[in-house]
């Protein structure tokens, strides 16, 4: 019998559900800042506190590269965009500069007559809960001391994901997608992976 705090379902994300994921971002987001930053943080594995403050000035010329202090550690974070991804970002930058306040990349949405100059993290946790919701991925995998569900569908279990996937690219190699993700013990990434 599970203790009270477990629920029985898994903690992480599956590929076919990360790909009904990406497809809902992809055609169901309609706001481009949105989808653009969800996809910049479900690819690299980016949480929503620095995803949000991205700027244009944190990326390379090409959007090939992005440089940022990571909120959570305060150490500096280097990562390679996968091909893609830098063609969107480009195409997205060229397309929305006219509407970016201070450089910041991904602008709040003037829809809602937001005052922000750019989304806020908990924009983005209300993001993912609607799409936990339309997707039915509403499950819960932990309920913490206070009560507090914690979802198997969050920003936080995109990172998860990302940094699984990049475990699979290096060739199964812990040290790699450690370097990669830029954690400072090698514990912390296995965690994430397993």
């Amino acid at each position: 019998m599970a203790d009270r705090k477990t629920t029985g379902y898994i903690k992480h994300i599956t590929d076919q559900e990360f790909i009904r994921i990406r497809e809902y971002i992809e055609h169901r987001i309609k706001s481009p800042s949105m989808k653009m930053c969800l996809k910049v943080m479900i690819y690299l594995g980016l949480g929503a506190g620095d995803v949000n403050d991205l700027k244009r000035s944190n990326f390379d010329k090409n959007f090939l590269v992005v440089n940022f202090i990571r909120k959570k550690t305060g150490k500096p974070v280097e990562r390679k965009l996968q091909n893609f991804l830098s063609q969107n970002l480009l195409f997205y930058y060229i397309k929305n500069k006219h509407k970016m306040i201070d450089g910041y990349l991904f602008f709040a949405s003037y829809k809602n007559q937001s005052k922000n100059k750019h989304i806020l993290r908990n924009v983005i946790t209300a993001k993912f809960s609607q799409i936990r919701k339309d997707l039915d991925l509403n499950q819960v995998y932990y309920v913490c001391k206070d009560g507090k569900p914690l979802y198997r569908l969050s920003s936080h279990t995109m990172r998860h994901y990302a940094i699984y996937r990049y475990y699979l690219a290096s060739g199964k190699d812990i040290k790699a997608a450690q370097q990669i993700i830029g954690h400072s013990k090698i514990e912390t990434t296995a965690k994430y992976i397993y």
